[in-house]
């Protein structure tokens, strides 16, 4: 446990040194930390010595923590000593361990009093850089001002932190935005964070603060949380805790809503959120009352709502004209939550935020989020899919063509394809492969390897669940590739019923796997190796 005391105590002194350190407005400050009182001491620390912070997921392959490293050129780097970096720091970045006794020694002689604002400070300056998934084959900073994050804050708290809310459950890494939505609320409300921690006790610690508690907790989570918690071994429902859940990440399908709000939490309460992390972590919000759960199809998405306070929506046609009322077109939003743009990048930061149509004046911006939507008889905006080929996948904003760019960097690679195709287990990716003539005798060994490639490459929820060799692609009457003649089979066929779990240990077991690895749970043989064939 940590007191708001000591945390604001032990973030004043984190401050001052780094202040030392000639760290102030926008200037950016790597940390990669794993969800610890250290991580948030951290962000603290630094927005009060005037910075921003750039958040390091310490799971993600050594090559996108280098890029990352290269493209921000962060002073200094705050971590712990057992993380590993798997790339050279440059000498122009300082690694602070944050646990090196010598670090915490110095740092117990800073002053505990808070800072005097610099006199360059304002809201225009950054509070953080998050890296996303980027099309050219490189994920894209995107850079928050202090102000657009306030206006998410302020205009949520109410719904957020409700008065009989006691507290927070921190669940996601800080590289993923919706963790703005989980750690900051419950500071500026005077409640408690619990933070889970990132291992594989993840969904069992998650479980237990949903269903095996009389609190009343906020939680960010996604759609694919919910699904696997609630297949989990031994859930029962928990009528008592009156909790918040902002389900966020990807599209939140009425039939795990109705699953949780009918059954497993019948007293909490749902709130479906929509927001590219290019528009301040939410745009709109969607509350889930239960007259209008019990209404909905079962295969159709939530809607994703109403705008947020300040936030303006504009569904538009090709031509950037409005479209008509329930009409599908491209989702722009502008207001009080646009990003900066992107660092380094100032041709893309005008390719995605343009010049607003509707402004006389010319100065306001609007941002093409690439989603298609639609308004729906009761002005909600119902989200219908994507214009282009980004998708997300447990939370995880992806771009397809990144995971094409990597796999097509092989020399023995003809031509490639990812797609990300509904199974029995959710949404996954798959990779297809045309080779060299000469590789193609050999086309098992190689994908193998290319597949050990992406595991290594790429952060473990772009990786395709399953890679196939594709000898001649199929096409349809217009030329193009047949996708929905590719094949999708995740399937290990000929798990006979003797192969099958039997007792109690092993059906846990077999759960275990089918979580883990997203699998169906019927396709998994206790006596062979066929697990292996999805890895």
């Amino acid at each position: 446990e940590l007191t708001y005391a000591q945390l604001n105590a032990q973030a004043n002194q984190l401050a001052h040194y780094l202040r030392e350190q000639g760290v102030g407005p926008d200037s950016l400050v790597g940390l990669c930390l794993e969800r610890s009182f250290d991580m948030v001491i951290a962000v603290l620390g630094i927005i009060k010595a005037g910075g921003a912070y750039v958040p390091i997921d310490p799971a993600y392959p050594a090559n996108r923590k280098e890029y990352i490293l290269n493209d921000t050129q962060v002073s200094c780097l705050l971590s712990h000593q057992l993380i590993a970096l798997g790339t050279e720091l440059s000498n122009d970045i300082s690694r602070l361990d944050l646990d090196a006794p010598q670090l915490e020694e110095k740092l117990a002689s800073y002053s505990t009093d808070n800072l005097a604002r610099l006199p360059q400070q304002s809201d225009k300056n950054l509070v953080y850089v998050i890296y996303t998934s980027g099309s050219t084959g490189q994920p894209k900073g995107v850079m928050i001002e202090h102000h657009t994050v306030m206006n998410f804050l302020m205009v949520t708290l109410d719904d957020f932190i409700p008065e009989h809310v006691e507290g927070a459950v921190v669940s996601s890494t800080l590289s993923f935005d919706a963790t703005v939505g989980s750690l900051y609320p419950p500071l500026f409300a005077g409640r408690y964070i619990e933070l889970i921690p990132d291992d594989e006790r993840l969904m069992y610690a998650l479980k237990a603060c949903l269903l095996e508690t009389e609190r009343s907790l906020l939680f960010k989570i996604t759609p694919s949380h919910l699904d696997a918690i609630g297949r989990l071994e031994g859930i029962s429902p928990n009528t008592i805790s009156q909790h918040v859940l902002v389900v966020a990440g990807e599209q939140f399908v009425a039939k795990i809503l109705k699953e949780w709000s009918q059954t497993l939490l019948p007293s909490s309460l749902f709130i479906n959120e929509y927001g590219p992390t290019e528009t301040t972590v939410g745009s709109t919000i969607y509350p889930c009352v239960q007259e209008k759960i019990i209404a909905m199809d079962s295969a159709a998405g939530v809607p994703i709502g109403k705008p947020l306070g300040n936030v303006e929506l504009f569904i538009l046609n090709e031509n950037q004209t409005l479209t008509p009322q329930e009409a599908p077109g491209e989702l722009y939003i502008g207001g009080s939550g646009l990003a900066r743009g992107y660092l380094n990048k100032p041709e893309l930061t005008l390719e995605k935020f343009v010049t607003n149509p509707f402004d006389k004046t010319g100065q306001s911006k609007l941002y093409r989020t690439g989603d298609l939507v639609r308004y729906d008889e009761l002005g909600n905006v119902r989200f219908i899919g994507r214009v282009d080929d980004q998708i997300k996948i447990r939370g995880y904003r992806i771009e397809l063509s990144e995971i094409e760019h990597y796999i097509a960097k092989d020399s023995r690679v003809d031509s490639c394809l990812v797609l990300a195709k509904d199974t029995d287990s959710g949404k996954q990716l798959f990779a297809y492969l045309s080779l060299l003539p000469n590789c193609i005798n050999e086309h098992e060994q190689v994908i193998d390897e290319i597949h050990h490639q992406l595991i290594n490459g790429l952060p473990d929820y772009m990786v395709p669940t399953r890679m196939f060799f594709i000898k001649e692609w199929p096409l349809n009457a217009n030329g193009k590739i047949d996708k929905k003649s590719l094949p999708i089979d995740t399937q290990k066929k000929g798990v006979a019923d003797g192969d099958k779990p039997a007792s109690e240990l092993e059906k846990e077991l077999a759960v275990v796997w089918s979580d883990l690895l997203k699998i169906p749970y019927d396709t998994i043989s206790v006596n062979s190796d066929s697990i292996v064939g999805y890895l």
